[in-house]
């Protein structure tokens, strides 16, 4: 792997470390933080910290870096929940508190214990974006991220291609953790009509805006649910792609009076005939809904 040069400092990677005391690593760490924000940035400044041994001086640098980043994309802030640098047994270490993004990806042994160490850990509480992505995670596990007290601030919250089980999504639906919850996507995750009946009465995510129920099986029957539901007024973006749809289904979506903030709705790779696309745009656009067909 190619050293990363900033300024007169070169900093190799972790199999390649440059002797270096505390008062390199501080110029390392100013020079870092004096350059745009980029994924060759923020990986410098991760391998920076990673390779830093346990002192003040580390932890008095990572305040600084914190403050820093404030001002950086919450995405470039990321970190895969593989990297054993973020956990101090069953919990976050201390550069937890950098990372706003962090992404659980294939993980079948692993992937519980670090949801769990996630959920457990006062460092996840700075935490904007969480994904997990064809994973194996305990009931158990769901349960403590959804009743996490350090979760406050997730914005986003994305599942894919990881089975939920009822009591899982039921758990989901009734949690009051995730407030500031703007985008939920639940792609590939089993659901059903019965599941979507849990939501009927309300959702606890009152600043949701953005929802991706895509590739599961809903079919007609579960968007009939859904477009008698009140809090549906507040999403502006609605994927429900591969979900078994027909035509007679995505109307009776588009026709409820609950519609009325929604801006785009995504419904590509169901059962809808050319005639019935047709018809569908027509009457999207007179509602001011960007159909995908």
């Amino acid at each position: 792997m190619p050293a990363c040069t900033y300024d007169s400092i070169s900093y190799a990677s972790m199999d390649q470390p440059l002797p270096m005391n505390d008062e390199d690593r501080g110029r390392l760490l100013t020079a870092i933080l004096g350059r745009d924000p980029s994924e060759e940035s923020w990986q410098a400044l991760w391998e920076l910290f990673g390779d830093w041994p346990e002192s003040r001086s580390r932890t008095q640098h990572i305040d600084i870096a914190a403050s820093a980043l404030a001002a950086w994309p919450d995405k470039l802030r990321f970190a895969h929940s593989s990297d054993r640098r973020l956990y101090d047994g069953t919990h976050l270490t201390i550069l937890g508190r950098l990372v706003r993004s962090i992404e659980i990806y294939r993980s079948e042994e692993q992937g519980s214990g670090e949801l769990f160490a996630i959920a457990l850990s006062e460092y996840s509480a700075g935490l904007t974006y969480l994904s997990i992505v064809r994973s194996e995670i305990s009931s158990r596990a769901w349960q403590a991220a959804l009743k996490s007290p350090h979760l406050s601030n997730l914005r986003h919250l994305h599942v894919r291609k990881t089975v939920l089980g009822d009591s899982e999504t039921q758990r989901l639906f009734q949690s009051a953790s995730f407030s500031r919850l703007e985008c939920l996507k639940l792609t590939g995750v089993g659901l059903r009509p019965q599941h979507l009946d849990i939501a009927r009465q309300s959702l606890p995510f009152p600043v949701l805006s953005d929802l991706d129920l895509s590739s599961n099986a809903l079919a007609d029957d579960g968007i009939r649910l859904l477009s008698q539901y009140q809090w549906l007024s507040q999403i502006k973006r609605l994927s429900i792609r591969d979900n078994y749809l027909r035509a007679e289904g995505i109307r009776t979506l588009l026709s409820s009076h609950f519609c009325q903030r929604m801006e785009q709705i995504d419904a590509e790779e169901n059962r809808v005939d050319d005639t019935g696309k047709k018809d569908l745009l027509e009457f999207a656009a007179k509602k001011n809904i960007y159909l995908k067909l």
